[in-house]
């Protein structure tokens, strides 16, 4: 739906210093100080992968686009490396444009500053604290819609021209001063991602209770416990219908680095694989149990087709290869397949870690879509330490996520500030406070 409030009534209203103007400004219409100019409606089936490429909505903020249109380019509607566009649909958005040359399509608007009247810098700061004004005050039954009338008839705040250009040469200072606190914090990120797996990586080498090993000699090996498991399976009635596959799959060399007295041994020697089963009520209203499916949690169902916390992996689409345990009874739907046995001896969140830090996904590649299968699960080699050594394990992954979930805490709370932040430099801007 379009903005149909009185805009002058809201900014006069407003106590968003961002909608500020300080004593000795004037206000003045977008329109009267820039040219705006709408996209062209392109006809949808000239799009494909051939001919000009053509700026879309969604490419406003990420600054470049695939779409391509194959046929006559219309003039006047062409995008140069920072120019100012705006998207005329949904939170509209502004950004500079920041590839080569495109085409501007319709919902998408360009703005050309009078440059002896308004900095584009000056302009680019100052605009999104009125679009979100416009945006809040839009009804949104139905999709957001902003029109160049009501965007040419923002009033702005304008200062002097050597002011605004002094105001966007602080606000840039500033914004770089974030800018490297934000990459800080993404590296910091990063880093965090790469030390979790390879904690995992660790947890199943054995490298991480190598000092334990050191400090304690088990009464029992991961090898004898393996033996104990298979004497125990061949005792036991076979299933009817028991996938088998050989352990081909080493994932980083484990097999290679296993300590002494650990076992390996195929997934089929020590888990039943089930399949996930199909939800009849897929609006989960009201249910009590968790559903896990490809993506983790996914909803709630009426029934539990598990009772104690059980090894889950995704074995299709996007979650394709993700492994997870529940938390207790839960449903596991049918994009997911689970352990529905382990061998006494075999701790399930142990087993998580192994198959966690296995590029399931990878292996899984192949057909028309990802997909694992049971066969595929078996062709993983499993390490196998003894219990005692798989419960100081657990206890160490444990101790070491929750270490880095604060960590993440922290990371989140810093992008948080820096957000709130660039506000703050905003309003002190134009309030005119900012030295």
């Amino acid at each position: 739906m379009s903005f149909v409030a009185d805009l002058t009534a809201l900014v006069a209203a407003s106590v968003d210093h961002r909608h500020c103007c300080p004593d000795g400004w004037s206000r003045v219409p977008l329109g009267s100080v820039a040219k705006i100019i709408n996209g062209f409606p392109f006809k949808s089936g000239g799009f494909g992968d051939k001919g000009y490429p053509v700026i879309r909505i969604r490419d406003v903020t990420r600054g470049y686009t695939t779409t391509r249109f194959d046929g006559d380019a219309p003039n006047g509607f062409w995008v140069d490396a920072g120019d100012l566009i705006v998207g005329m649909d949904g939170d509209f958005q502004t950004a500079f444009w920041r590839s080569d040359r495109a085409l501007l399509n319709q919902r998408v608007c360009k703005i050309v500053p009078d440059a002896s009247q308004i900095d584009r810098r000056y302009l680019a700061y100052i605009l999104p604290g009125y679009l979100a004004l416009i945006n809040a005050n839009t009804p949104s039954i139905t999709v957001k819609h902003l029109s160049s009338r009501t965007l040419a008839s923002i009033p702005l705040p304008l200062p002097p021209l050597e002011r605004q250009q002094s105001i966007a040469d602080r606000i840039d200072e500033l914004f770089a001063e974030v800018d490297d606190g934000e990459a800080a914090l993404a590296l910091a990120r990063d880093d965090l991602a790469t030390w979790r797996k390879a904690l995992l990586k660790a947890a199943v080498t054995g490298k991480l209770t190598a000092d334990w090993r050191a400090a304690n000699q088990p009464t029992e090996t991961g090898a004898d416990l393996l033996v104990q498991i298979l004497a125990t399976r061949d005792s036991e009635p076979k299933p009817k219908s028991k996938q088998t596959g050989k352990a081909t799959h080493d994932e980083g060399g484990i097999e290679s680095s296993l300590p002494v007295g650990w076992g390996r041994c195929e997934p089929n020697q020590i888990v039943e694989w089930s399949s996930g089963k199909f939800m009849p009520d897929r609006s989960m209203n009201g249910g009590v149990v968790p559903v896990y499916g490809g993506n983790g949690i996914a909803g709630y169902h009426d029934a539990a087709l598990v009772a104690e916390p059980t090894l889950v992996i995704g074995r299709v689409g996007h979650y394709c290869g993700n492994a997870y345990t529940t938390d207790g009874a839960a449903w596991i739907s049918d994009n997911a397949i689970y352990a529905s046995k382990v061998a006494d001896g075999v701790a399930v969140h142990y087993l998580r870690l192994v198959f966690e830090q296995v590029n399931l996904r990878r292996l899984a590649q192949g057909g028309a879509q990802p997909f694992v299968s049971q066969n595929l699960l078996n062709s993983i080699a499993i390490p196998l330490p003894s219990r005692q050594e798989q419960a100081v394990i657990l206890e160490a992954v444990q101790s070491g996520l929750t270490e880095a979930i604060e960590l993440e805490h922290f990371i989140d709370e810093g992008a948080a500030i820096s957000a709130t932040l660039r506000q703050s430099i905003l309003a002190a801007a134009f309030r005119g406070d900012l030295a």
